[in-house]
C-alpha cells in the first residue's frame, strides 16, 4: 500500500507567524495545564482555591483533568478556523 512512497513535508507560507495562530496559543495553553497539573500538583491545587466559589461550583471537579484535553481540542477546531489577521502587519 506504502511501497516506494516517499512523504515530504513543507512548512506553511507564513510559518513565521505560527505564535498569531490560536491554534497554537491553545495547544500551549493546554500543554502548560497538563503540565503544571503533573509536575506540580500543589500549585494546580492552589490556583484552583484562589478561583472564586462561585467559578469552582459550577465546574465538577472529576471535569478538572481535563481542562488541558478541552485546550487541545480548542487548539484542533481554531485549526480550522480561517484567521485573517494571521500574516498582517
Amino acid at each position: 500500500m506504502f511501497d516506494n512512497q516517499v512523504v515530504t513535508m513543507k512548512l506553511i507560507e507564513n510559518w513565521k507567524q505560527c505564535w498569531k495562530f490560536w491554534s497554537v496559543r491553545f495547544g500551549i495553553i493546554g500543554s502548560t495545564i497538563v503540565s503544571v497539573l503533573v509536575l506540580i500538583p500543589d500549585a494546580a491545587m492552589l490556583a484552583w482555591n484562589t478561583l472564586p466559589a462561585e467559578l469552582k461550583a459550577s465546574v465538577p471537579p472529576e471535569y478538572l483533568p481535563l481542562v488541558g484535553v478541552a485546550f487541545f481540542l480548542l487548539s484542533l477546531i481554531a485549526r480550522l478556523i480561517q484567521q485573517s489577521n494571521v500574516g498582517e502587519k
